[in-house]
């Protein structure tokens, strides 16, 4: 086949392929074509410049950094949440509303959710979950216990009791303290049979949702008194780790 005579016939087919809206094989069968010669004129189309395929994100949608950070850090699925403003609530919502929306498309029936429950972001997470009982999953698990504060440990279990709500699931919580005082502390309350029955959950979870943020409390973690004294925040720090605060 001379190549204006190919480049003709690719021309016709791409127009066919992309603004016609025909299937490969349909094409193949108007034009006599077989479909793999289908699919070479359609990638000689490309290549030479006859067809170029053009992007235009919404406003709000961010693919290329979403792209750049999957590369980075090597994560399958990245999402940006657009923020009208940089004010804490404001960004807090913005976060929430797009976990809850990813959480929403990829949830399934069988899915057994654990939660870390000391973070806001995912406070925010819950309460942009849809209340219709649209949603459905197994189980949802407190992923870590209370924050050694009444309060805040009930906060902890209503958080995920809402979650689990959301999601028409089974709850499982972790009535302890998240922190403790001394290693030995955290040995005999991991050996309670409430607490073995709950963290014998965690290696059957298929999701898990934690928040992550800086070394510095957020305002959920502070209103606990619960959080890391300067020194250990400074040792922390010193050793490259993060805190999960958000």
């Amino acid at each position: 086949m001379k190549p204006e005579f190919e480049l003709r016939l690719a021309t016709k087919v791409a127009h066919l392929y992309w603004v016609e809206q025909m299937r490969q094989v349909d094409i193949a069968s108007r034009l006599n074509l077989s479909q793999a010669g289908v699919s070479r004129l359609l990638r000689r189309a490309q290549k030479e410049g006859i067809v170029a395929i053009s992007i235009k994100p919404p406003e709000g949608t961010y693919h290329l950094l979403e792209e750049e950070l999957c590369a980075k850090y090597g994560l399958s699925e990245v999402v940006v949440a657009a923020c009208p403003d940089n004010s804490e609530n404001a960004i807090l919502s913005s976060i929430g509303e797009a976990a809850a929306q990813y959480l929403e498309s990829t949830l399934r029936e069988s899915d057994r959710v654990g939660i870390s429950s000391w973070s806001s972001a995912l406070v925010a997470l819950s309460e942009h979950l849809p209340k219709s009982g649209s949603l459905k999953a197994e189980r949802v698990v407190q992923l870590m216990g209370g924050m050694s504060h009444d309060r805040a440990e009930h906060l902890a279990e209503n958080l995920t009791l809402q979650l689990a709500n959301r999601l028409r699931a089974r709850p499982g919580f972790m009535h302890v303290a998240g922190i403790t005082s001394s290693p030995e502390a955290r040995k005999v309350i991991c050996e309670e049979p409430y607490v073995r029955e709950t963290m014998a959950l965690f290696d059957e979870l298929s999701i898990a949702l934690v928040g992550i943020g800086t070394l510095e409390p957020s305002r959920f973690l502070a209103r606990s008194g619960n959080t890391f004294s300067k020194e250990e925040l400074s040792d922390l720090a010193s050793w490259g780790l993060w805190v999960m605060s958000a």
